[in-house]
């Protein structure tokens, strides 16, 4: 390794190889490198299936980031790369890699692609809204639900008995709830649940919780949706890359 001096303190020399045993310390290095092997595997897509970057376009999202980062003259543009630790070529290569990967990830996951994969897993892009009333023990929680059935208002009976403050002046509403915020099991039986419906008694950190259905709203497929399903599969796409990669350690 080239051991490079890179600052000093007050004279004693901090090298390149003091920063990458310090990463390696940290458990950072792994995780740098393995970006890397990600880099030259979108690098190595991109060649085989024709994405590339012509001059102009590689320009004008240089001169994006720039107004992004506020970099309105050359020497806001050098202070801010000397900040980096980088100079004007090892940031353009940034820059044309970034580029590069958006470019690549149109290829791989067009607006085709999207939908269905959005049409597969509609149930993932399910959310819930809630009300909620938090009691001690389940003789308690198996009252309230049989004072809902006898026509008791879920809201009031959430302000007089729910011991969760944080939602039982609001009549024991929880909010819109995405899947993975809840247990699978509690999940699984608030989302097969009808419109309306009163779920529990379920037993939640030691306390026991009844629940109100109030409704079951699919996301709407708008950019950012889209936006999020294209980073994960593009994660996926990664990780089977690395997996059927020829990586040799020398």
């Amino acid at each position: 390794m080239n051991d490079q001096v890179l600052i000093k303190v007050n004279g004693e020399d901090i090298c390149e190889a003091d920063v990458a045993i310090r990463l390696k310390n940290k458990g950072d290095y792994k995780k740098c490198l393995i970006e890397l092997i990600e880099l030259t595997a979108m690098r190595q897509f991109a060649k085989d299936h024709g994405v590339v970057i012509s001059e102009q376009e590689l320009q004008e999202y240089s001169d994006k980031k720039r107004q992004e980062q506020k970099l309105y003259s050359v020497s806001d543009t050098n202070k801010y790369l000397s900040g980096l630790g980088v100079n004007i070529d090892q940031w353009a290569e940034h820059l044309e890699n970034e580029l590069l990967e958006n470019k690549a990830k149109e290829k791989l996951f067009d607006e085709k692609a999207v939908e269905e994969y959005y049409e597969m897993n509609k149930l993932m892009y399910s959310t819930l809204s809630l009300n909620k009333i938090v009691v001690e023990d389940k003789d308690s929680a198996e009252e309230i639900i049989t004072q809902i059935k006898e026509g008791e208002d879920f809201e009031e009976l959430a302000r007089d008995n729910s011991i969760d403050k944080a939602t039982s002046e609001k009549g024991g509403y929880t909010g819109i709830i995405k899947r993975g915020i809840l247990s699978p099991d509690i999940e699984n039986r608030l989302f097969a649940s009808e419109k309306g419906s009163v779920a529990g008694p379920f037993k939640e950190n030691g306390r026991y919780v009844v629940y109100r259905v109030n409704d079951i709203v699919l996301e709407k497929l708008d950019d950012k949706l889209k936006n999020d399903i294209i980073e994960g599969m593009y994660s996926f796409w990664k990780q089977n890359v690395i997996a059927s990669s020829k990586i040799e350690t020398v």
